[in-house]
């Protein structure tokens, strides 16, 4: 797992350690304070290739394993990120200092 900070400590990278390429972004813009927004996370996804292969079958495939996750009324996750506890602390201190 690595945990990246930028120097000016606006923006995090967190990346799952099982090897599944999983990462969560996160990103403060405070430049522009008439924006809408002031924070932004974003769930990047180690599947961009696998996901490519846009079959019918396979869109099926996808789909019908999110209904069945809603019908047995369970979350579908569409990634996870796995973070040991000093990573986890890290990720803390940081979302903590705003």
């Amino acid at each position: 797992m690595s945990v990246m900070i930028s120097e000016d400590k606006k923006e995090l990278i967190v990346t799952c350690k099982c090897g599944c390429q999983d990462t969560i972004h996160i990103k403060v813009d405070d430049k522009d304070k008439d924006a809408d927004y002031y924070a932004i996370q974003t769930i990047l996804s180690g599947n961009w290739y696998r996901d490519q292969d846009n079959t019918v079958i396979r869109c099926i495939g996808r789909k019908l394993k999110k209904i069945w996750a809603i019908i047995r009324n369970k979350d579908y996750y569409y990634s996870d990120v796995l973070m040991s506890c000093e990573d986890f602390q890290k990720y803390k201190e940081y979302v903590n200092q705003f």
